[in-house]
């Protein structure tokens, strides 16, 4: 259906500066993104925003814009795309809830990354949105998390500092002495 009033504008812009031609060529590119951004699919979505770009200031394109923005963004974060759709909420400033929807993306990504044991990567994503959520709370879990991995590989000095930037979480202290006990043990043996 888009492509009637692809087509519209098409015929009435070739018709120059008849009559009002070149406003009903406008009208019928702003119908083809209303029309584009009503299917809610990514390719659509894109394809209209392209188009209430271009249209600029034409009735209420530059709010259009950012709802085809929103909407994109959304997208991509149900595909799983973190960081296209963290840019595109990055580009909405304060419209909406972007900058909350921005954070559910870093810290999205940052889970998914934790729950693959990636965790110093996951760190560094719950760190820059520690006021979100728990993400303050997550980032002494990733350090948990590898202070655990380091202690099992047999690296206690390594453990052991992990351990104390993880501070008060679940029994970090009491691994962080075992760990440093251990280590001290090691170097009396050396």
């Amino acid at each position: 259906e888009s492509g009637q009033y692809e087509k519209a504008s098409e015929a009435f812009a070739a018709m120059g500066g008849y009559k009002d031609a070149q406003t009903q060529a406008t009208a019928s590119r702003y119908q083809q993104a209303e029309m584009l951004s009503r299917k809610n699919d990514l390719e659509s979505l894109t394809a209209a925003l392209e188009i209430y770009t271009e249209l600029g200031e034409y009735e209420d394109s530059a709010l259009r814009v950012q709802q085809t923005t929103y909407a994109i963004g959304e997208a991509y974060l149900a595909d799983k795309q973190y960081d296209q759709a963290a840019d595109r909420f990055q580009t909405l400033g304060d419209y909406e809830d972007s900058a909350d929807r921005l954070n559910q993306c870093i810290y999205t990504q940052a889970d998914e990354l934790y729950q693959n044991g990636q965790y110093s990567l996951a760190q560094a994503l719950f760190a820059n949105i520690a006021d979100h959520s728990d993400a303050a709370a997550r980032v002494r879990g990733c350090q948990y998390a590898m202070a655990k991995e380091s202690e099992e590989a047999g690296d206690d000095a390594q453990a052991a500092q992990l351990y104390l930037q993880a501070g008060d979480y679940e029994d970090a202290a009491q691994r962080y002495v075992e760990c440093l006990y251990r280590s001290a043990a090691a170097e009396m043996e050396s």
